[in-house]
């Protein structure tokens, strides 16, 4: 068990979920977990198509405008955007 060290001890108990063994009541909804799950992996897949994309581009302006992976990184990254808003 933690002892009152500090405020990292009362976070770092609640994110492994110890509060429901202890019984403190703080209660995080399963599907708020997973959309925050899902939007790292959306924030570091489109990070990578981005670069990657950008990498590939070329240096012309069309390279870059017509490029798929620069388009899906935006489109991860507005995916990232939308997905606080469901929980």
């Amino acid at each position: 068990m933690c002892k009152p060290a500090g405020p990292m001890c009362f976070v770092f108990t609640e994110s492994l979920g110890v509060d429901k063994l202890l019984g403190t009541g703080m209660k995080t909804p399963l599907l708020s977990i997973l959309l925050f799950v899902v939007a790292a992996i959306f924030g570091a897949v489109g990070q990578f198509l981005y670069k990657s994309g950008a990498d590939a581009g070329g240096g012309s302006l069309r390279g870059y405008l017509l490029n798929w992976r620069i388009a899906c990184g935006v489109a991860c990254y507005a995916a990232v955007t939308m997905l606080p808003k469901a929980a």
